[in-house]
């Protein structure tokens, strides 16, 4: 392990001391640190960040005496030093404070998410990763999904609210007797046409969320995906989603978790930066919802924006 730098005495090394910690994300990566040692691609995954910012901060961290780390085979792991004296009040400080951050809680779900799989991919057997690999290669990744929409009941009506391009529209059209798919953008609406026009069971309108064009207690089940950060009012179209539900009807949403990546909310336009679990329970419940629930989709190692939230209720 690399030895801890002295205890700041003098004021420049005091500074530096203070100017180590003064960045957002230098302190997420600390108190992920913290428990246990990670590799630079552990903490990227976990926080959401490019390597190359990554390894900047951490060759920071290092040269203030916050982090050591150690080479193990071509990786380099590293940890938390240990604090003492003016350090370790510092951090006591610094971690009370950050305690309630909700990207805190985002980067510590994301790093159990890739433990969980690099451990997981110890334990498998050759011939069980050679398979999945096979199968893949010559099945493609979908073939699950198709397995899983077979599940739907045969006679439910179902509409996709937000339906952009028609995929999915196109997808759930082989599974249920009716689907509807709801968007305002001409462009995508034309795509989705495209997408649906063999199919008989599938039909594309053109609507406002917050004020759907469609019938009361119409569908047996509504999706609403990646569509809430892009509105001005996301209360009110699952208030509007729950209203063209029957009885028993269930609503799905996914959509993104709050965050705080300013540069991913400008470049994709959005009205919103994500979601927290408190408020998405409460529009729910609002909208006359019951067993509403939001959980965590788990990451996906290739996906390069904010984590993902499932949020689901009962008519």
């Amino acid at each position: 392990m690399k030895q801890l730098s002295p205890d700041p005495q003098s004021p420049p090394a005091f500074v530096r001391t203070l100017g180590g910690v003064a960045d957002t994300a230098r302190i997420r990566l600390l108190r992920l640190m913290a428990a246990r040692e990670l590799g630079v691609s552990d903490l990227c995954e976990a926080v959401q960040l490019p390597q190359s910012t990554v390894s900047r901060h951490l060759k920071i961290l290092s040269e203030e005496g916050w982090v050591a780390h150690r080479r193990e085979g071509t990786s380099h792991l590293y940890k938390m030093e240990l604090q003492s004296g003016v350090r370790a009040g510092l951090w006591e400080a610094i971690r009370g404070a950050s305690e309630e951050w909700k990207e805190v809680a985002q980067d510590t779900k994301r790093l159990e998410s890739a433990l969980r799989r690099r451990t997981g991919r110890h334990f498998i057997a050759g011939s069980a990763a050679e398979w999945q690999s096979m199968r893949e290669e010559a099945y493609g990744r979908l073939f699950p999904l198709e397995a899983a929409l077979g599940l739907l009941p045969r006679e439910w009506h179902v509409a996709d609210l937000g339906c952009a391009s028609g995929l999915l529209v196109a997808n759930l059209a082989r599974h249920v007797r009716k689907v509807v798919g709801v968007d305002h953008d001409a462009d995508m609406l034309k795509a989705a046409e495209a997408h649906c026009k063999d199919l008989k069971n599938a039909e594309i309108v053109q609507g406002d969320l917050r004020h759907l064009p469609l019938k009361d207690a119409q569908f047996d089940a509504a999706l609403m995906i990646l569509v809430l950060a892009w509105i001005e009012d996301p209360a009110k179209a699952l208030a509007e989603a729950a209203r063209v539900l029957k009885p028993g009807g269930k609503l799905v949403v996914v959509d993104i978790q709050h965050h705080d990546r300013t540069d991913f909310y400008r470049s994709m336009r959005q009205r919103h930066m994500g979601f927290d679990e408190k408020t998405m329970l409460g529009w729910l419940k609002k909208a006359g919802l019951s067993d509403a629930k939001v959980q965590a989709v788990p990451h996906d190692p290739e996906a390069k924006g904010p984590a993902l939230f499932l949020a689901a209720g009962m008519k």
